[in-house]
């Protein structure tokens, strides 16, 4: 899905760039005055620059991600089939010191509800993890 996103986005930039939508359907872009002040403008140099260096980044950054072999040393845990679920504790942001019993109570009800629910297929976290 990914490479048909990255090999469609060029074709729907051209197709952007050379048609535009209007009330009476697609109509082609009509080409603007060039004069010698619009050709070897600086901006227009600085446009392009920009823009080559960004579609590199952006053909880098996918063909670093889709190359096969490249994460080789990383090591993949084995995933469990049953369902898991991890409570990351809740911060006190009230400012109000008398109620952190409130949020480790919570934090400790969330994990307890599968056991109470009698829910065994269920993965639960160790307290220390």
């Amino acid at each position: 899905m990914l490479l048909f996103a990255a090999a469609g986005f060029p074709v729907a930039m051209v197709l952007a760039w050379v048609f535009d939508l209007t009330p009476d359907g697609i109509v082609e872009t009509p080409s603007a005055p060039i004069s010698k002040s619009t050709i070897a403008a600086p901006s227009k140099w600085a446009e392009a620059l920009i823009l080559l260096v960004l579609i590199f980044l952006v053909a880098f950054i996918y063909v670093d991600r889709l190359a096969p072999g490249v994460n080789d040393d990383v090591i993949l845990m084995p995933v469990s089939s049953r369902p898991s679920i991890a409570v990351i504790p809740f911060v006190n942001m009230s400012g109000v010191q008398d109620i952190e019993y409130f949020r480790d109570g919570l934090a400790k009800e969330i994990l307890n509800l599968p056991t109470k629910l009698k829910l065994t297929w269920w993965r639960l976290p160790e307290e220390t993890a």
